[in-house]
């Protein structure tokens, strides 16, 4: 049962002293990069304004150091140092209304303006040559012109044939990955072609820099946590042990914009003991080559250690025939079993692709196995409890040992593609159990359970309208304290935000989802609103409504966002509870109730739907209308809206991206997220049609 129910008077307020409390808080990691000031290839200061490098080019990359002063006329675009041929260096105005799908917005420099509200950034632009990618020309890393205002700075570009940083005043501002190099004859020079620049030195091969690692306490929260390095949050992975919760995470640069669209992801890492108190520990999975990605996996104890397995793929880089993937791949689908693990190095010349593993013996420093042990680029790998392994990864394997041998015990289990009605991929797979009941969640919009572990028959709860997604993309679910479930995934586009649920048991062994009380925003003041279709027009950034539905006269109720932006629709959240069905769906004016929006399962039982070979395959107009866009959707099946129930939605604006999510809660067994590209809202409006009345309203910031 649900302990948001009216009559759970007990339950209600412990949840509001958690929500309310002011004891939640993230110890973050922050690192200092400090370079040398000897020892380089040339310098550029004073009268001289360039200077011969003296040597070629390096396979080994170069490291360039700025001390810079941003100029009055920032928006002057300008190249301010460059060698010819190889990169330039330059200033550039950004325009902050401009919406458009390109490098400057996935950049966000537009959520970091100057005092007199005009963007500009400092970007380094790298020319490549690479036999292997010839079309990857160029590649651009660069810091808003914001974290440069006021004085002088030490702006850093490190370019070591795997990576491109861009550091300023001694913090990581930048990065992307580079496949190809960067050349110049042993005569080219260094060029300082702005006054901005006061002076330049220039390392080949590149100075690397020495690290020292602080930590910082910010009060706060971890829903909808990212990193605070300009990065973002990919794919979630969850796992509990030993009274502890790790959260893994795909870090991402531009909502996988990296390195030409192909991600370039490594793996983050947060820990908590009691869901408030979280660490930020060290990366890992960071790249040793060109050819690697990282690709979902999960985390299993064995043997004494934590490992995670992951995947590499590398098949974005290089041909398949090249890829050890096609090798373990060869050798299943001829044996059904996979022998045994091998290194990179008796995998060579093949390029390592597929699943690989990293151990750890404290739970907080990983190292790489650097051995390939199946072709799986998304691997889920479960301990069992005699000892041994299971891994969901087109089909159901088993092994002793992570380094094999893999048996083969199903290959039609997850179905996926076109056999699959809900046209789920293989992404992601997460398995649970709950109440003697397995689980299995799996590539965007599958969903099914089963009396056996082994799923050898089950129930496509996608397909029945019932499955426990609401805006989260790739959810894995994982145990954590006295039978609790959690669930956690990313909100789109990629690279986003954290989210976190708490799983609530149905009967007939459906699920609910609820908020995760721990972990969400903390807020301090409270005010009760004035009652009416206006319900709030100051629209704080950060706060929760909370009232009460009367639904026990069916009907519809709407909450509507108005958009302060010219140009950028506001949003409604609609619960229609004669059909027990809730959208978000756009809001430009007018006093009708919105269209509902196709469900999930009316979308794929569409012409387009039957058609596509997998959910990816469907036109855009579609696909948009899947919870996993967190855009526009409906959802079905709710329960529990024909009485007097507590409704919950949390207002977010985030300047940086910008955009604003705005996260509901439903009679405490579901919610839905929606997050909404540059929206900020003015106000808060109300909509009843039937008999269905809201409560008083009351904000909490």
């Amino acid at each position: 049962m649900s302990c948001f129910k009216l009559t759970g008077v007990v339950a209600v307020l412990s949840l509001c002293v958690a929500l309310f409390a002011d004891d939640a808080t993230i110890d973050c990691r922050r690192e200092r990069f400090s370079f040398p000031d000897d020892g380089a290839a040339c310098r550029v200061d004073g009268a001289a304004r360039a200077a011969a490098i003296g040597v070629k080019s390096s396979e080994k990359g170069f490291t360039l150091k700025l001390d810079f002063e941003l100029p009055k006329d920032h928006q002057r675009p300008r190249v301010v140092a460059k060698v010819a041929g190889a990169f330039e260096i330059a200033l550039h105005p950004v325009d902050p209304k401009n919406r458009d799908w390109n490098f400057d917005w996935q950049q966000h420099y537009a959520g970091y303006p100057l005092a007199d509200g005009s963007v500009a950034a400092l970007e380094g632009r790298f020319l490549l040559h690479s036999e292997r990618h010839p079309e990857w020309k160029e590649i651009r890393a660069g810091v808003s012109a914001a974290k440069l205002a006021q004085g002088r700075h030490e702006v850093l570009f490190l370019f070591d044939g795997v990576r491109v940083r861009v550091f300023a005043d001694g913090a990581l501002a930048d990065e992307n990955f580079p496949f190809g190099e960067v050349v110049w004859p042993a005569d080219a020079k260094l060029e300082v072609a702005d006054a901005c620049v006061k002076a330049a030195a220039l390392w080949s091969p590149a100075a690397l820099p020495k690290v020292s690692v602080s930590r910082e306490t910010v009060a706060e929260g971890i829903q909808y946590f990212r990193p605070r390095c300009g990065a973002w949050i990919g794919d979630v992975v969850p796992y509990a042990h030993d009274g502890t919760m790790h959260v893994f995470y795909l870090l991402d640069r531009r909502h996988h914009g990296s390195k030409w669209g192909q991600g370039a992801h490594y793996w983050g890492h947060l820990s908590s003991r009691d869901l408030l108190h979280w660490t930020e520990h060290e990366n890992f999975g960071e790249f040793d080559t060109p050819f690697e990605s990282c690709g979902t996996g999960t985390p299993f104890f064995h043997n004494g250690k934590l490992h995670f397995a992951y995947g590499l793929h590398t098949e974005r880089f290089v041909p398949w025939r090249e890829n050890a993937a096609s090798k373990f791949h060869a050798e299943a689908e001829a044996t059904g079993r996979i022998t045994s693990a091998r290194t990179f190095e008796e995998l060579a010349p093949l390029f390592p692709g597929g699943m690989t593993y990293a151990v750890s013996d404290d739970g907080e420093r990983f190292r790489k196995s650097r051995k390939i042990t199946h072709f799986a680029t998304n691997p889920s790998v479960y301990t069992l409890e005699d000892g041994s392994l299971k891994m969901y990864a087109n089909g159901i394997w088993k092994a002793k040992q992570v380094d094999g041998p893999w048996e083969r015990v199903s290959a039609t289990f997850p179905p996926h593609n076109r056999t699959a009605p809900m046209r789920n991929s293989l992404e992601c797979p997460s398995y649970f159990t709950w109440g003697g009941w397995h689980y299995m969640i799996v590539g965007i919009t599958g969903f099914y359970s089963s009396a056996t572990a082994d799923f050898t028959e089950y129930r496509d709860l996608a397909l029945e309208g019932r499955d426990i997604y609401g805006g989260e993309t790739v959810p894995m679910v994982v145990p954590f304290g006295n039978d609790r479930r959690l669930m956690m995934g990313w909100i789109a586009p990629f690279g986003s935000y954290l989210v976190i649920r708490e799983l609530v048991q149905l009967e007939n062994h459906e699920l609910g989802v609820k908020w995760c009380p721990e972990v969400q925003p903390r807020f301090h003041a409270k005010t009760a609103l004035p009652a009416g279709p206006v319900v709030d027009r100051a629209a704080p950034a950060c706060a929760l409504y909370e009232t009460t539905v009367d639904g026990t006269r069916g009907g519809k109720v709407g909450v509507r966002f108005a958009s302060a932006v010219a140009g950028v629709p506001g949003v409604e959240f609609t619960l229609d509870l004669d059909a027990a069905t809730a959208q978000y769906s756009d809001w430009t004016g007018g006093d009708a109730f919105p269209a509902p929006i196709p469900t999930v399962r009316e979308v794929m039982a569409s012409e387009e739907g039957q058609k596509a070979d997998y959910f990816r395959k469907l036109p855009w107009d579609l696909q948009s209308k899947l919870p996993y866009s967190a855009r526009a959707y409906r959802l079905e099946n709710l329960h529990d809206l024909k009485t007097t129930f507590p409704l919950r939605i949390i207002v977010k604006h985030d300047p940086t991206m910008p955009c604003t999510l705005v996260d509901a809660e439903i009679a405490g067994k579901r919610t839905m997220v929606a997050l909404r590209p540059h929206l900020k809202v003015s106000e808060i409006a109300t909509h009843v049609a039937g008999g269905a009345a809201f409560g008083p309203f009351m904000r909490h910031d």
